[in-house]
C-alpha cells in the first residue's frame, strides 16, 4: 500500500470533521466525533460500496435540554501537578 493513500485520507478526515462539529457548533446544533464503531456493521446499515472504509461518524441534532452537573467541578490544582524536567 502506498503510504500517502492511506495517511492522508485520515488527515482530510480529520480535517473535514473538525470543520463539521464547528459549523454544526455555529448552527446551533450539537455533534459528536464517533471514532470508535463497528465498522461491518456501519458498512452494511449504510451501504458503503466495497473498497471505502467508515472512519468517522457524525451525529448532528438539536440539543436537548441541560441538565446540571452532579457534583461541581474540581479546581485544576486539585487534579493536576505540573513537575518540572532536569
Amino acid at each position: 500500500m502506498i503510504r500517502w493513500r492511506y495517511l492522508y485520507c485520515l488527515q482530510d478526515t480529520a480535517a473535514a470533521t473538525q470543520n463539521l462539529l464547528l459549523a454544526a457548533e455555529a448552527c446551533g446544533l450539537d455533534a459528536c466525533w464517533v471514532g470508535a464503531f463497528d465498522e461491518a456493521k456501519v458498512t452494511a446499515s449504510l451501504g458503503i460500496p466495497a473498497g471505502r472504509r467508515p472512519v468517522a461518524l457524525v451525529p448532528v441534532g438539536y440539543p436537548g435540554r441541560r441538565s446540571k452537573a452532579l457534583s461541581p467541578r474540581r479546581e485544576l490544582r486539585e487534579v493536576f501537578e505540573f513537575l518540572p524536567g532536569k
